[in-house]
């Protein structure tokens, strides 16, 4: 399922977590509670955690409670309040304290945000009280609330646990006693604390909670899931400390993790996060909390491409919901009448705090029926889903939600149905209202540069040519802004139609190929990218800021998964409380780093995400190079030659899914299977040729060097090994003249083109001072190693396997051969190949490093979570760990490498759909390698260390890379048949091309 349809499905701040901020006026009154002027604060002592609280006067009715006057109290700095306390009258006019209690406008306040026990005697503020202790039903915080008869006045109150205290001495305040500033622990304080548990906190703690929560919402609702997922496991480690690792109140945040990590494709760890919630919630029973995990099922299915799981259980969660809100439903099927202006602030903001039952299910009600209709639009059920979206639009109109980002994705199906339909006129009015919401609600983000983008689609299918451009122009314009979120891209089938446009309306090609990289990039563009902007620092003091920041980054978000880890094994608070200790400090460091880089390199928002300009691309290239870019949408393609001189664009006349198939089928009928080696399949080789290059074979004339941006389906196959001429064949399993397009050009790949520029750019800051080290000649673990790391009660496929891993002698004469070609180079074999070798600082001081072993991607073995290569164990070792360089390894790397080269078995990770370079790519990218030389598939040693020796030669790795490697292929390729150990099978691309360059490498000419 494509990143951009559920993205827009995980509801914007309000949707299911709940969201009434009040009002400013709420806020602001005289002390005699007349609105207007900002009412004086009132010391009142200090709460459990010795935060200093006070407290406010507020203009009454804001929450619905029948009252004189309100008064909120404030602990510490939290800018929400502790509390809230509402003067209800006298005990004659309200009943005393058991009638309300029992029921009328404050019980009703108390049950739509807090789930209460039943209420006991007691005494507070001296005077007669009914208390209950509650918990939030958002975030499950300890609460109370209470009613009290205090100076012939009844009261009710509410507050978080720990600012009970403060809030005795408010009530004392208000009723003209003296507060005691130290007051000894009175007798309902008693009472709470029998009953209830967890750690204590103050309301630092719990503010930053739901900052975390309100910012995870914020980055789901600009379409950023990375920082989302970090945002709700942060918040879900605070709620663990204060409530432990079992309370029910977890539960909500478990789901929007799940969420989270299910919508970045680790559906696992969503599976069993879900779980977990779903264990959590039926520890207290709660008709919202199950319509909430409900919902999360729902959404959890659709991003794991469960469509018809996801189907059946969003209308479970619809079910859910309806019943939580009868008034609500009944409003919206009452006749039309012109609905009240709703305050912005009263949806724009989150206050989860405060959150109301009604209101959250209300969100998630209308969330659960436009998600049940995109469901049914992606299935062709156009009527049905037209249906439902004009529902929920009603829904959240007849109950104040419409200016909403809720509302306006509701507005946003509406449109797309008329689209369906034909009607693109109408389908622009409504697109346009969307705009106008988002552009208030969440303005200057992604979602607001969607809708733009399907703005000018409309319009464009209706012939508003003018107006489609402009539309196109603002979204370019939000997209081009440093957010410092990494990914800026959007779906390439919004980016599609700006194409098309700026073709009919003979845009310059500057806007097009500007245009293209907004849906061309991905999150390996963006991780790529962020490791590659310290190179353009310059100078090296300002690209070691830049990767402490990184490095800062990495350990909190290790540190996370730690925690995570604990938790699930059941570890034990004082196991807990040191990686909690542990996450704070690196939360600090990494702020601090953040603040280190932004004063010194200013310029690296624009090398992690701003694109490239075409005068940019252009300056960097050599005059017989040339650099493409393909992109590539579900309904169409583009490419892209940019020349010294100029560029073109033109239209490729295939869909991604017709690439895909053709992708599939070259690999396929190239790499090497147990019955025999296959005859490439030529006849699709070369219509894959003339789509991709066919139409700019004239600009491409006498360039013998290419470098290509392309990701997803583009990126799983060698296009070096691509026929430039019809009716090519072999001669009985013969390939040395078939016109292969590696005689024609060398080819280096990147994800986009601002890594083409960030490598470049800084290739002065490159300080490597040695040419070449190589490691080689693995030495295995032993079985009782493995054993111990791989139980085979839960382990025995992935035992199996690797007890017959073979060893790879041939890497030790690969290496050694070459560290003595290139004269001085370096060669660690056997035993010395070990991680603690590795991660030596002199390892930086080479500008070529060879990795020659085997690799493992994370569905190589079934207890393997990440990506790894293997390296010798020492002798004594408990277990086979040390083994395994995992990212997290090669992330903390110190290299400084022009190029690294992992002669190893699909170190691409370019077998599976999607996101085409695995995390072993990315993270030598962070480490500080400019260029990588991976594999596609299984390389059989006999041809990777001719391939590799002739790559490196003897010119000590000076000469170009990608020139080296297309020399080495040809080699290969024309001195087959020549020996015995070049029998004319090698021949065949799957003996060469399977090794591409990704970056740069060693490079002459311009920019080196």
């Amino acid at each position: 399922m494509r990143r951009g349809f559920l993205a827009s499905l995980l509801f914007a701040a309000a949707a299911l977590a709940g969201c009434e901020k009040p009002p400013p006026e709420a806020f602001i009154s005289t002390s005699k509670g007349e609105a207007g002027q900002a009412a004086a604060a009132v010391p009142v002592g200090n709460n459990d955690a010795g935060e200093a609280c006070r407290y406010q006067l507020a203009a009454p009715g804001s929450t619905g409670v029948s009252s004189r006057r309100d008064a909120l109290l404030y602990c510490g700095n939290w800018e929400e309040p502790s509390g809230r306390i509402f003067d209800l009258g006298d005990a004659g006019s309200t009943g005393g304290v058991g009638s309300v209690v029992a029921s009328g406008t404050w019980r009703a306040y108390v049950e739509q945000r807090f789930a209460c026990g039943a209420p006991s005697s007691t005494t507070f503020a001296g005077g007669s009280a009914q208390i209950l202790t509650c918990t939030r039903r958002i975030g499950g915080w300890p609460h109370v609330a209470l009613a009290a008869d205090v100076g012939g006045h009844v009261f009710g109150a509410d507050a978080v646990r720990p600012a009970l205290p403060a809030l005795q001495s408010a009530l004392a305040s208000l009723t003209g006693q003296a507060v005691a500033v130290a007051a000894p622990r009175s007798e309902a304080q008693r009472i709470i604390a029998e009953r209830t548990v967890g750690g204590a906190f103050g309301s630092g703690d719990e503010g930053r909670y739901f900052q975390l929560t309100r910012l995870g919402d914020a980055y789901n609702n600009v379409d950023d899931p990375a920082d989302a997922e970090r945002s709700f496991r942060e918040a879900l480690a605070i709620q663990e400390k204060i409530l432990g690792a079992n309370d029910p109140g977890l539960a909500l945040t478990v789901m929007k993790l799940a969420a989270q990590v299910a919508h970045e494709g680790n559906g696992a760890e969503a599976d069993r996060l879900l779980t977990r919630a779903e264990q959590l919630a039926g520890k207290r029973p709660d008709a919202l909390v199950q319509a909430q995990l409900n919902y999360y099922r729902a959404v959890t299915s659709a991003y794991e491409g469960k469509a018809q799981d996801a189907l059946a259980q969003s209308q479970v969660a619809e079910q859910s919901f309806t019943r939580l809100v009868p008034d609500a439903v009944a409003r919206a099927q009452a006749p039309a009448r012109k609905a009240a202006p709703s305050p912005f602030e009263a949806v724009l903001s989150d206050d989860s705090a405060s959150a109301t039952q009604e209101r959250t299910a209300l969100s998630g009600l209308a969330e659960a029926i436009r998600l049940h209709a995109t469901l049914l639009l992606q299935n062709g059920k156009n009527a049905e889903a037209v249906a439902l979206g004009q529902r929920a639009e009603q829904l959240l109109r007849a109950n104040g939600l419409a200016v909403s980002s809720t509302g306006a994705r509701s507005l946003r199906l509406l449109a797309s149905n008329q689209a369906i339909g034909g009607n693109f006129v109408a389908a622009s009015g409504i697109t346009t209202q969307a705009t106008q919401v988002f552009e208030t609600v969440v303005p200057g983000t992604h979602p607001d540069a969607e809708s733009l983008l399907r703005q000018g689609a409309y319009q464009a299918r209706a012939k508003q040519m003018s107006e489609a451009r402009d539309s196109f122009r603002r979204a370019g314009e939000i997209l081009s802004r440093p957010s410092y979120q990494g990914d800026v891209s959007v779906p390439p089938e919004l980016v599609l139609p700006w194409l098309e446009t700026l073709q009919a309306t003979n845009a310059p090609a500057p806007e097009m190929f500007q245009a293209a990289q907004f849906g061309q990039s991905g999150q390996t563009a963006a991780l790529i990218a962020q490791a590659t902007a310290r190179l353009v620092a310059g100078d090296p003091k300002v690209a070691d800021a830049i990767r402490a920041y990184q490095d800062r980054k990495r350990d909190f978000e290790q540190l996370q998964g730690e925690r995570d880890r604990a938790v699930a094994d059941n570890a034990g608070a004082d196991r807990i409380g040191a990686v909690d200790k542990r996450i704070e400090q690196a939360k600090q460091a990494q702020n601090e780093a953040e603040q280190a880089i932004l004063a010194a390199a200013p310029q690296y928002l624009k090398a992690v995400e701003k694109p490239a300009g075409l005068d940019e691309v252009r300056a960097l290239l050599g005059p017989n190079e040339a650099f493409v870019m393909f992109f590539v949408a579900n309904e169409g393609s583009f490419g892209f030659v940019v020349r010294q001189g100029g560029t073109t664009a033109y239209p490729i006349p295939m869909r991604r899914l017709e690439i895909a198939q053709m992708i599939n089928r070259l690999r396929d009928t190239t790499i090497v299977k147990p019955a025999g080696i296959p005859t490439p399949d030529f006849g699709v080789s070369y219509k894959l040729y003339s789509a991709l290059f066919g139409p700019a074979e004239k600009q491409l004339q006498g360039v013998d060097r290419i470098t290509i941006a392309a990701n997803g389906d583009l990126l799983r196959y060698p296009l070096e090994a691509l026929v430039t001429q019809a009716n090519a064949k072999d001669d009985n399993g013969d390939y040395r003249k078939v016109p292969f397009l590696v005689r024609q050009a060398a080819l280096t790949y990147v994800p986009s083109p601002r890594i083409l520029v960030n490598i470049r750019q800084g290739r002065n800051a490159s300080t490597a001072s040695r040419s070449f080290i190589g490691f080689g000649d693995f030495q295995p673990a032993t079985q009782a190693q493995l054993a111990a790391s791989f139980p085979p009660d839960r382990c025995r496929d992935d035992l199996a396997a690797l007890s017959a891993l073979p060893k790879l002698p041939e890497t030790r004469t690969q290496v050694t051969t070459i560290a003595q070609q290139m004269g001085g180079g370096t060669a660690v074999v056997g035993e010395e190949f070990t991680k603690q070798r590795l991660a030596q600082s002199d390892v930086g001081q080479y500008h070529i490093v060879l990795l020659a072993t085997h690799a493992f991607l994370p569905d190589s073995l079934r207890c393997f979570s990440e990506p790894a290569i293997t390296v010798s164990v020492p002798p004594r070792a408990p277990n086979a760990d040390s083994e395994f360089l995992r990212t997290g390894d090669i992330d903390q790397l110190k290299l400084n490498a022009d190029l690294v080269a992992l002669s190893a078995c699909d170190t691409a990770g370019s077998g599976a759909v999607g996101e085409s370079l695995s995390g072993l790519a990315r993270s030598f990218f962070r480490a500080g390698a400019h260029g990588l030389l991976v594999t596609h598939w299984p390389i059989v040693t006999g041809a990777a260390v001719p391939l590799m020796i002739g790559t490196f030669g003897s010119q000590g790795g000076a000469r170009d890379s990608a020139q080296a490697l297309r020399a080495a292929q040809l080699k290969v390729i024309d001195t087959a048949g020549s020996s015995q150990q070049a029998p004319v099978e090698i021949s065949h691309p799957n003996y060469w091309a399977g090794f591409v360059l990704i970056g740069d490498g060693v490079r002459g000419g311009p920019g080196a």
